[in-house]
């Protein structure tokens, strides 16, 4: 009896022993399934769609491939706001739905934050959520482009803005306007200095006119405010032919005179452009950027050089105005000294007229005089 009793006792331990490593074994094919997942999740989000990359003109190298996220955590590629973005996401995936707009950001193997975007649906075994499968697309490019066209549109708005205000200003608001404008303009530009130069060719000169700089950046205008042709050789080559000047990385430039210059003053980069009244260059509009290195593109330069156009066509109506309004006092200093010839002749002729009339006069009574002579 008692070795039945232990018989049974063995059997019941392995009965138990062979249902508790069944249950070890299914909770290691769960594992091995999430891992499994993980990583085809990780492969498909590191082998996003190209396409649309290859519109945006941007490589696919910044993306990991299989091999690198072997072993990570997808977490390990989530920036915060993906993190909360995935905190809503998840209920949704383990309920048995689908996310249509998944909109996220990813960390790439450089570093680099990749604005993502795409959809998800679930994996379901037996009805049961095993994991998830995502479709995704690298949209930054995209995003780039679009936030570029955006500026853009709000420079131009801009510079109608200015346009509109340069020409109905009087004479007295137009410095104002233009220090004003060299502010917006420098903030486009990422500037933290902007200026006005006018070229004399007579005296062979370069004055500042009109000077704008950020908090903590020192003023130049009151130290260029004649500056010899002589001492800007490579400028002024360059203005005369319409071309831009454009340094955007100052450290790098090949002139040691003028990195010795510029470095000298804090820039990393410049960009001057020069004002053309027809084919002559009067003069330069020039941004200084000191707390960073910056490089500017083709569109950019054409409104920049839009903007160059309008300082020339303000500049010629302030001076069209001035010339007017001299005229208008010559004309006027005429007219005064018309006026008193006038007055002074008007005078004259009076007195001429009041003395001729008393000769006469004395004439007239001397003839009378002398006829009682005669006739006594």
């Amino acid at each position: 009896k008692r070795e039945e009793e232990s018989e049974n006792s063995v059997n019941r331990l392995k009965t138990e022993n062979a249902s508790s490593l069944e249950k070890v074994e299914e909770a290691e094919k769960e594992k091995e399934r999430l891992v499994a997942d993980n990583k085809k999740l990780q492969a498909e989000i590191s082998g996003a769609n190209t396409n649309i990359e290859s519109l945006c003109k941007e490589k696919a190298d910044h993306l990991a491939s299989l091999e690198e996220v072997k072993g990570k955590s997808i977490i390990d590629f989530f920036t915060e706001s993906t993190i909360r973005e995935f905190s809503e996401v998840m209920p949704v995936l383990m309920k048995g739905g689908n996310v249509d707009e998944l909109v996220c950001e990813f960390v790439s193997k450089q570093g680099q934050v990749l604005n993502i975007k795409g959809r998800a649906k679930p994996i379901l075994e037996n009805n049961v959520f095993s994991g998830s499968q995502a479709f995704l697309f690298n949209i930054t490019g995209v995003l780039k482009a679009e936030r570029e066209i955006e500026r853009l549109s709000k420079i131009q708005n801009l510079l109608m803005q200015v346009s509109t205000e340069y020409i109905n200003a009087p004479v007295s608001e137009i410095n104002r306007l233009i220090n004003q404008s060299l502010s917006d303009i420098a903030s486009f530009s990422s500037a933290d200095r902007a200026y006005v130069f006018e070229y004399n060719y007579e005296e062979e000169i370069c004055s500042i006119t009109h000077e704008w700089y950020d908090d903590g950046i020192p003023p130049q205008i009151d130290e260029l405010r004649e500056m010899p042709f002589t001492e800007m050789t490579y400028s002024l080559s360059k203005h005369t032919k319409g071309d831009f000047v454009e340094f955007p990385d100052v450290y790098q430039l090949k002139d040691k005179k003028i990195r010795a210059i510029l470095s000298g003053e804090g820039i990393q980069s410049l960009i001057s452009i020069p004002m053309m009244d027809g084919d002559v260059a009067i003069g330069f509009i020039g941004f200084d950027i000191m707390k960073t290195k910056r490089e500017f593109t083709s569109d950019e330069k054409n409104l920049l050089r839009l903007y160059s156009q309008m300082i020339v066509n303000v500049f010629n109506r302030k001076k069209f105005i001035e010339e007017l309004q001299n005229t208008k006092e010559a004309l006027s200093n005429i007219n005064v000294s018309l006026e008193k010839k006038v007055i002074e002749n008007t005078r004259k002729n009076i007195l001429r007229k009041k003395w001729k009339e008393q000769d006469l006069e004395r004439r007239g009574r001397s003839n009378v005089n002398d006829k009682i002579k005669d006739a006594t």
